[in-house]
C-alpha cells in the first residue's frame, strides 16, 4: 500500500495545493499592473466631486448678494435710507426750514409755507421720491430720464436753480451735463436773468454762458456792448477778448462816437489799447483827419514807437502830412 500511494504521488501532481501559481515563470506582474491601474481609472467617490460644486454654489450666490447691495447703495448716494424709502419700507419726510436761506437773491411768493422751505431746500433735504416730484413737475422736466435726475441731485442742483431755467425756457433746451455744468462753474440765476434781459440767451450754448461768467464778464459791461450795437454782433470769445484785455467801456463809446467801432475788429481794438493808444490819442488824430485814412496797425504802431500828439500835430500845422503814411511819421519822427 505504501509503495502504491508514494507511486501515485510521484506520478501526479495536485496543482491544487501548491503554492506556486500556474505559469509563474512567464507571468508579467508589470502588464498585469498597468491593465488593473487602467481598469480603475475614472472610478472616484461621489462625494469628492459634489461636495466643490455646492461650495461654489454658495459661494457665487454671496458674491450675487454682496454685488446686488453695493450697487443698490450706490445707486441712491450710499444712503440706506434712500434705498428703504424707494422700497416702501420707511416714509420719506423730509424737515422743512421756513427761514429763507442766506444767498438767495430772487424770491418767489409762495402759497404756503411748506412750499417755500421745498423751493429753497438743498437737494441733500430731498428724498429721492421726493427730488424726482418736484423735477418732473417742472415744464421740460418730464423728458428727464431717472437717471439724469439722480445725478442733478448727486450734484446738488437746487429745485430752485431748475425753476429759474424753467422761467427762462432754457430747461427745455438743456440736458443734465449742461445745467451741471453751469451750477459747478457758479452761474448765478442773477447772472442768467441778466443775459435774458439782454435777449442774449436765445440760441446760445450753455459753454459760451460758463465762458462769459468765468471769465468775469460782466452784466453791466455787456449792457454797454449792447447799447452799442455790438453784443450782438460779435461771438462770445471776442467779447472775453475784450474783457479780459482790459478794454474799457469808456474807450468802447470812444471808437462808436468817433464812428471807429465799425471798421476795426475785436483785435484790432486789443492791439490799439494794449499798445497805449488812448481815448485822448484818438480824438486828436481824427481832429487832425488821420483817423479815417489810417489802418487800425498804423496807428497802433504811431503810439507803440512814442510818437507824440504834439509831432503829429506839428507836421499837421505846416500842412506836411498830405502824402505822408504813418510809417513815414515814424521815420521822420527818429530821424530828428
Amino acid at each position: 500500500m505504501s509503495r502504491h500511494r508514494d507511486k501515485n504521488k510521484s506520478g501526479l501532481e495536485n496543482d491544487l495545493f501548491s503554492n506556486e501559481p500556474v505559469g509563474s515563470d512567464d507571468f508579467d506582474w508589470g502588464k498585469y499592473e498597468a491593465e488593473m491601474e487602467e481598469n480603475n481609472r475614472g472610478f472616484q467617490p461621489i462625494e469628492e466631486e459634489e461636495e466643490p460644486e455646492r461650495n461654489t454654489s454658495r459661494r457665487d450666490r454671496a458674491v450675487i448678494a454682496v454685488f446686488i447691495l453695493i450697487a443698490t447703495l450706490w445707486y441712491f448716494d450710499w444712503n440706506p435710507r434712500n434705498a428703504l424709502v424707494a422700497a416702501g419700507i420707511v416714509d420719506d419726510q423730509v424737515v422743512t426750514v421756513v427761514e429763507s436761506p442766506e444767498g438767495v437773491g430772487i424770491g418767489s411768493s409762495s402759497s404756503s409755507s411748506n412750499a417755500t422751505a421745498s423751493n429753497n431746500a438743498s437737494p441733500s433735504e430731498f428724498g429721492v421720491i421726493q427730488y424726482l416730484d418736484e423735477v418732473r413737475n417742472l415744464s421740460g422736466g418730464e423728458d428727464f430720464s431717472q437717471g439724469d435726475i439722480q445725478a442733478l441731485r448727486n450734484n446738488g442742483i437746487p429745485i430752485e436753480y431748475l425753476r429759474t431755467l424753467e422761467d427762462l425756457g432754457l430747461l427745455d433746451d438743456m440736458n443734465a451735463s449742461a445745467i451741471i455744468g453751469l451750477y459747478a462753474n457758479g452761474v448765478t440765476e442773477e447772472y442768467l436773468r441778466g443775459l435774458e434781459d439782454l435777449d442774449y440767451l436765445e440760441g446760445r450754448n450753455y459753454s459760451n454762458i460758463i465762458g462769459l461768467y468765468a471769465n468775469g464778464v460782466t452784466i453791466e459791461y455787456l449792457r454797454t456792448l449792447e447799447d452799442l450795437d455790438y453784443l450782438d454782433g460779435s461771438n462770445y470769445s471776442n467779447i472775453i477778448g475784450l474783457y479780459a484785455n482790459g478794454v474799457s467801456e469808456e474807450y468802447m463809446r470812444t471808437l462808436d462816437d468817433l464812428d471807429y467801432l465799425d471798421q476795426v475788429s475785436y483785435s484790432n481794438i486789443i492791439g490799439m489799447y494794449v499798445n497805449g493808444v488812448s481815448s485822448e490819442y484818438l480824438r486828436a488824430l481824427d481832429d487832425m483827419d488821420i483817423l479815417g485814412n489810417a489802418s487800425p496797425s498804423g496807428i497802433t504802431g504811431l503810439a507803440a514807437n512814442g510818437v507824440p500828439i504834439e509831432f503829429i500835430r506839428d507836421l499837421h500845422d505846416r500842412d506836411l502830412l498830405d502824402g505822408m503814411s504813418t510809417s513815414d511819421i515814424i521815420g521822420l519822427f527818429y530821424s530828428q
